[in-house]
């Protein structure tokens, strides 16, 4: 039998793998952007062309992103991975949801 905590152990591997997939798909349809499933992290590293978007870097991308949209992403040069992000799906759906549609609209503003 399966107790207590094997059951809450279960629903949130379950909740975090449906919110990452939302977050993946919402993502991948976003210009100059490409996603990488997650591999058993709370979060997913998101790569950025800087040839189809007028950004000079991650950092650039973050920071800017953060002024306009007020959504948080981690500069990959904070762990040696230049223009690439890393942003959480550890919250609820409708919350991710805003933050894709914001980031969307962020990338769309800044195609090349």
């Amino acid at each position: 039998p399966c107790s207590q905590i094997d059951l809450w152990k279960e629903n949130l591997r379950k909740t975090l793998e449906t919110q990452a997939g939302f977050l993946y798909r919402e993502l991948s349809k976003c210009n100059g952007l490409e996603p990488f499933a997650p591999q058993g992290a709370m979060y997913s590293m998101v790569k950025f062309d800087i040839n189809k978007l007028d950004l000079k870097d991650d950092l650039d991308f973050s920071s800017r992103l953060l002024q306009e949209e007020n959504v948080f992403v981690l500069p990959g040069t904070a762990f040696g991975c230049p223009n690439v992000f890393r942003v959480v799906f550890c919250c609820d759906e409708p919350i991710l949801g805003e933050a894709a549609r914001r980031i969307a609209g962020f990338c769309e503003r800044h195609a090349n």
